[in-house]
């Protein structure tokens, strides 16, 4: 294991901080909107969702919704999150290592994006839940 500029390195993979996640995708934000075309969510989401796959390597369940929908929400082992806003709607963003993520409104790309090793159960799918994942960021 080695150390420096705030990263950890086990073997070949890095073990980032919350820290450089959260400035990796909030230097990426305005690139995201723009890439979006306007207030396009769906473009918005998933571009969160893909920047915050390589941040963190694929390694961690990643959670991308729309604040203003009803959910409830259940993670274990979050390792980052954090609200971003997007034209007046909040969204929040997880990295986390397991959990369950109940969508009791709207789904589709505009607001929900979630990737991971997922089950999806319930009326409509509308049940997501994560299996365990050992995320690689140091908090």
């Amino acid at each position: 294991m080695r150390r420096g500029a705030g990263v950890i390195v086990i073997g070949a993979l890095a073990v980032i901080t919350a820290a450089q996640v959260g400035a990796e995708i909030t230097n990426s934000v305005a690139d995201l909107k723009n890439a979006a075309g306007g207030e396009q969510r769906e473009g918005f989401g998933r571009g969160l969702l893909e920047k915050t796959k390589i941040v963190t390597q694929k390694r961690c369940n990643i959670l991308v919704f729309n604040m203003n929908n009803d959910y409830n929400v259940d993670l274990v082992g979050y390792m980052f999150f954090e609200k971003i806003e997007f034209y007046g709607i909040p969204f929040w963003i997880f990295t986390f290592e397991s959990g369950i993520f109940i969508n009791n409104g709207n789904g589709g790309w505009s607001n929900l994006s979630f990737w991971g090793e997922t089950v999806k159960t319930g009326d409509s799918g509308k049940i997501v839940n994560f299996k365990h994942r050992d995320c690689p960021i140091a908090k």
